[in-house]
């Protein structure tokens, strides 16, 4: 049987509130089609959730979490979601959102620490993979421990990017990660396996101390 995801990118978007609670929910499938992700359309609130396991692909706009977000929000979440493409395609693949949609959407507190094994196609990120024009789109306090292997020159160089694609649309700031892909974003630092193990890594993303997330 094919993979129901939850909502779509219709009239069928999730809108409520999905609280993981801190549980982990492990899906291995093909993907039916883009704007696929364990929730295919979203306009509410994902949080506190793990995702694990793979998604195999030979369509395009593949999220680890999310496919498509419109206006939602993303929060204490943690991308372990492996993605295979198989198609030489523009592939708008991400460890945790594939595109953003409309305006406003937040991504915030999240990790991707999953491999994205697309040799053939090109222009993805490790966090969100695109956004639409108009559509201004904030990523913070993310994480990328992972690997990207992709085609950096499809179709044309500089389009993928470490954290999210279109800087423009998108606003990252106090992101990390340890391997670049391609193109560093401005609001992002890279780090060592060293500061990740030790836990430096906890303080630099909690910043003054204050409130430890």
């Amino acid at each position: 049987a094919d993979f129901l995801k939850i909502g779509d990118i219709g009239d069928h978007k999730y809108a409520g509130t999905f609280d993981g609670k801190f549980h982990c929910i492990t899906y291995n499938c093909e993907a039916t089609g883009s704007s696929f992700g364990l929730f295919g359309g979203l306009s509410g609130t994902v949080k506190n959730l793990k995702v694990d396991g793979s998604i195999t692909t030979n369509t395009n706009k593949i999220g680890g979490l999310v496919g498509e977000c419109f206006s939602g929000t993303i929060e204490n979440c943690y991308s372990s979601v492996d993605i295979i493409g198989t198609a030489a395609i523009d592939a708008c693949y991400a460890g945790i959102l594939a595109r953003s949609s409309a305006s406003g959407v937040k991504v915030i507190n999240c990790i991707y620490d999953g491999t994205i094994d697309a040799p053939e196609a090109g222009n993805m990120a490790s966090i969100v993979g695109w956004a639409g024009d108009d559509c201004n789109a904030t990523v913070t306090n993310c994480i990328f421990t992972g690997t990207i292997n992709g085609n950096a020159e499809y179709p044309n160089e500089n389009v993928s990017y470490t954290i999210a694609r279109r800087p423009t649309v998108i606003t990252v700031s106090n992101c990390y990660y340890v391997n670049e892909w391609v193109t560093y974003n401005e609001g992002s630092t890279q780090v060592t396996e060293e500061e990740v193990a030790s836990g430096e890594l906890c303080y630099m993303i909690n910043g003054d101390q204050t409130t430890i997330t």
